[in-house]
């Protein structure tokens, strides 16, 4: 299960640095290109608007642009990714473990621990505060502490994942 899991989430940070959209834009698309062509030779027409499957060409091409994390280079959403899933295992594995004899060891998540509506909200919730602080310290320019948060609350909770891999397996 450990490695099946590990597995999963080398193949998601992988894929969450490919870059989504092409470096270079193009101007037009070959319909649209040809629309405008034919409106070239086409008599003019009496409207101001342009008819229906007619290129309007005195509007400018849209540019399109690489987005790549909204300015965040790949590592911090890489880093935002992977502590998302672990969270997200470390609510499936607490959820299960309960319901199959275990005892919560965190003190602060005992009582919710028996609630499996309570676990995810808190997981939630803890998921959407570590981003947002990261994501605060990066755009005061601190950079280097916002990925210095998220390497260190990846950390915790893939000690918490392995440890809870390693309780799911001794009950089985």
């Amino acid at each position: 299960m450990f490695r099946t899991t590990t597995a999963a989430l080398l193949s998601i940070l992988s894929v969450a640095s490919i870059p989504a959209f092409a470096a270079e834009p193009q101007a037009l698309t070959p319909v649209a290109a040809s629309l405008t062509s034919l409106a070239a030779v086409a008599p003019a027409t009496t409207s101001l608007a342009p008819m229906a499957g007619e290129a309007d060409s005195s509007m400018p091409p849209i540019q399109i642009r690489a987005v790549r994390g909204a300015g965040r280079g790949a590592v911090l959403p890489a880093l935002y990714l992977s502590f998302a899933a672990l969270q997200a295992f470390d609510g499936y594995a607490t959820t299960a473990g309960v319901r199959a004899g275990a005892r919560e060891m965190n003190p602060v998540m005992g009582g919710a621990a028996g609630n499996p509506a309570a676990v995810w909200a808190i997981k939630g919730g803890v998921t959407a505060a570590s981003i947002y602080a990261a994501d605060r310290l990066w755009k005061q320019h601190r950079r280097g502490q916002a990925i210095a948060v998220m390497v260190l609350s990846n950390g915790i909770m893939a000690v918490v994942a392995a440890r809870n891999a390693s309780v799911l397996r001794a009950q089985r």
